[in-house]
């Protein structure tokens, strides 16, 4: 409503002489008589502010896209607007049939002028004479090098911003010298890339090869996520903790062929249970897999309540390439070497020598005896408490013939008597335990003993339960300790700009060439056959009211979208489109002035809007957020990351004076002054001059009854549309 020459046309009446009914793409004239009616109550200076029910009801009723409360794109409103209105104000009542041409070598000019008579043959109103311009569209085949030229028209520009195409991720690579600090990269990968991208990123930098990478995000001392070669980079956030370990094998899964058993019911092997033994798929002890290894200490905040112990998790957890029939010591000795860097004394991690047992047992009793000797990692006193914390956890064996009953747990709790009187020397004290746990890491599955092999299944982790000594032990401020890449400091450099863009790059963007999607062929009449072809737009015809759409809604693909934020810095006065029109002989200068920005706030499925407008009675700004309405100032804050919609008009066509709506009474003009005004309205200063002219030579109105039946009519007609509309009009009223 701030571009005062399409609402001085509305708010005036002239659009009621240009109204065609009889056109079957329009509304019949009824989207322009509603929208003439809300601008006159917005510029009657009734009302503080409006909401415009009536409006919308009106519009949904022709655009059920528009249909409830959700919100809506601005831009596309803006599209349907300005075409509906074309449509209710087409002056061709016929529209001819015309057979598009292509230039075949001719003249750009001769070609353009050929193409806008066209489109005026078909589409001539208003909106085309102060919105509609002219694009050069090229399109060149790739394999025949035909060229396709066509002029086209546009009514309004939408500007791509020029988007990064790669991203800055940083990361911690963890080296193979467990002794060694971790390294800070900032690594450059495509925005649409995988993890492979980071990986070979990452590779160059480090000189590590890809298969011995694993990527992992932590969060809260475990590892929330881990990366496959395939995952998106889109999926890493700038403020995820990003972790790349260095594992001395890649992965190598030997291929096995499962047994047949020789059980006919093994087919039919019931359901898994609380009490039942899972079916386990047969594994390959030849196998290097990759594990998780957390640290976990016993929770001093536990619940004076509960009776069973619980572990929480702390340190930094890693990852190590182990053999799924590894053994319990091999593993002990390499999760030690992990570690060793955060403890004062790492000799302190060796794993004890087996104590000597003096009871005469018999052979099975000693073999039990032997294992439960092997658990004992603390003296005669503390040793029992925390061995009975880790076996009071939820957890199953590790032998497949196992089964839980009566004798189990007879024989847990012999285990655990001799786990009481097991005498440990004080050396013992900061040894660890481990344990295989869920993938979460707050559930223990099974324990692993000393002299077993371990063969790791699917999701499974390792948890090192740490004693309260090896704890006091820890160094936590190693944790923090780390080395800084150059690629770190290059990246501090590049952060100092303000990373915004001028509206020049946009438009040189959108006049650049490019080449056209695998989804948006272009069919070739040479090659018989669709063809990639790259395409080229230029600006050829500007409008007098010039709108400008920032693409800032970016479409990577159909799982990927998001809003662009890029400061985009665009003049409120003089915006010279001179060098980017490819036309020269123009008979206006294409300079602009800004009149109003629609700002959008929020994100891609929703937001709020708000808009800057300038007002042509007083010349000044003014913010608009919904009923709220304030002068601005300060006009610096109208360019700004939220700019959507930019509002030019170009200087030639200038509205002077001003913009206010008065009801009609019988003073106002006939139709036949209004006729005579539009054939001398050559443009808006002339007509504003002449009108003023008339009313101070305009004689005295004649008595009622004197006046023309005719005009009496549209005044009686014009007179019960008010008393129709008076309550509506309050109804728009909050």
């Amino acid at each position: 409503s701030n571009s005062p020459i399409l609402t001085h046309y509305c708010i005036s009446n002239r659009y009621k002489q240009e109204i065609n009914k009889d056109n079957v793409l329009g509304t019949g004239g009824k989207l322009v008589e509603e929208y003439a009616s809300l601008l006159k109550d917005m510029w009657s200076g009734e009302y503080q502010y409006i909401a415009p029910r009536t409006f919308k009801q009106k519009l949904q009723t022709f655009a059920p896209q528009f249909e409830g409360m959700q919100q809506h794109d601005s831009q596309e409103l803006l599209a349907y607007l300005l075409d509906g209105l074309h449509e209710d104000l087409n002056r061709v009542r016929v529209k001819p049939y015309i057979e598009l041409k292509e230039a075949d070598g001719r003249p750009d000019d001769i070609v353009a002028e050929e193409a806008w008579e066209n489109h005026l043959a078909r589409n001539n109103s208003v909106i085309v004479d102060w919105y509609h311009g002219q694009l050069k569209s090229k399109l060149t085949c790739p394999d025949c090098d035909r060229v396709s030229v066509t002029f086209d028209p546009c009514m309004y520009l939408s500007l791509p911003l020029p988007m990064e195409k790669n991203r800055n991720i940083k990361v911690t690579f963890v080296p193979k010298d467990p002794l060694a600090l971790p390294v800070e990269y900032m690594l450059t990968v495509p925005k649409i890339g995988s993890i492979i991208d980071l990986k070979k990123s990452l590779s160059e930098l480090a000189g590590v090869p890809i298969e011995n990478m694993v990527v992992a995000e932590l969060w809260h001392h475990k590892m929330y996520k881990v990366y496959t070669d395939k995952n998106s980079v889109d999926s890493i956030q700038d403020n995820d903790v990003i972790r790349v370990y260095y594992v001395d094998s890649p992965q190598v899964l030997v291929e096995k062929e499962e047994e047949e058993s020789e059980d006919e019911n093994d087919g039919l092997r019931p359901s898994f249970r609380y009490y039942s033994k899972p079916h386990i798929q047969p594994t390959n002890p030849d196998d290097i897999i990759h594990v998780q290894v957390i640290l976990q200490k016993k929770d001093q905040n536990r619940s004076y309540y509960s009776s069973m112990p619980s572990f929480v998790a702390f340190g930094e957890p890693f990852v190590i390439a182990v053999r799924r029939g590894i053994t319990y010591e091999d593993l002990h000795e390499l999760v030690a070497s992990k570690i060793q860097r955060f403890v004062k004394d790492p000799s302190v991690l060796q794993l004890p020598a087996l104590p000597s047992v003096t009871t005469t047992v018999n052979t099975t009793e000693e073999t039990d005896d032997m294992d439960t000797a092997m658990d004992c990692n603390d003296d005669s006193s503390k040793d029992a408490e925390f061995t009975e914390s880790i076996n009071n956890q939820d957890s199953i064996s590790n032998t497949d013939n196992q089964t839980v009953g009566e004798e189990d747990e007879e024989e847990d709790a012999e285990d655990e008597e001799e786990d009481e009187e097991m005498d440990c020397s004080k050396e013992e004290n900061f040894c660890f335990t481990l344990q295989i746990a869920d993938s979460r890491g707050s559930k223990s599955i099974r324990n692993i003993n000393r002299g077993s092999t371990i063969d790791f299944r699917q999701n499974e982790i390792i948890a090192v339960l740490f004693s309260p000594e090896l704890v006091e032990d820890y160094q936590v401020e190693e944790e923090s300790k780390t080395e800084k890449h150059d690629t770190m400091l290059v990246d501090d450099e590049e952060e100092e700009g303000d990373g915004s863009i001028d509206i020049s790059e946009c438009l040189n963007l959108y006049t650049s060439e490019e080449q056209l999607g695998p989804d948006d062929l272009w069919y070739c009449n040479k090659c018989k056959d669709h063809k990639q072809a790259t395409k080229k737009f230029d600006l050829w015809k500007l409008p007098p009211l010039l709108v400008i759409h920032l693409k800032r809604f970016s479409y990577g693909n159909r799982y990927r979208r998001e809003k662009l934020d890029t400061v985009v810095k665009f003049p409120l006065t003089g915006l010279d489109l001179t060098e980017h029109l490819l036309c020269k002989d123009m008979e206006s200068e294409p300079i602009y002035d800004l009149v109003a920005v629609s700002n959008h706030f929020g994100a891609l499925g929703g937001g709020h809007y708000t808009a800057y407008a300038k007002n042509v009675n007083d010349d000044k700004w003014y913010k608009y957020d919904d009923s709220n309405v304030s002068q601005t100032t300060d006009t610096s804050k109208i360019c700004s990351s939220a700019a959507y919609v930019l509002f030019y008009q170009r200087r030639d066509t200038d509205f002077e004076g001003k913009q206010k709506y008065e009801a009609p009474t019988a003073t106002t003009t006939t139709e036949e002054d209004d006729e005579e005004e539009e054939e001398e309205d050559e443009n808006e200063r002339v007509e504003n001059e002449e009108e003023e002219e008339d009313e101070l030579t305009q004689p005295e109105v004649p008595p009622l009854e004197d006046v023309d039946q005719e005009t009496a009519k549209e005044d009686e007609d014009e007179s019960e549309d008010e008393s129709e509309d008076e309550t509506p009009r309050r109804d728009r009223e909050y």
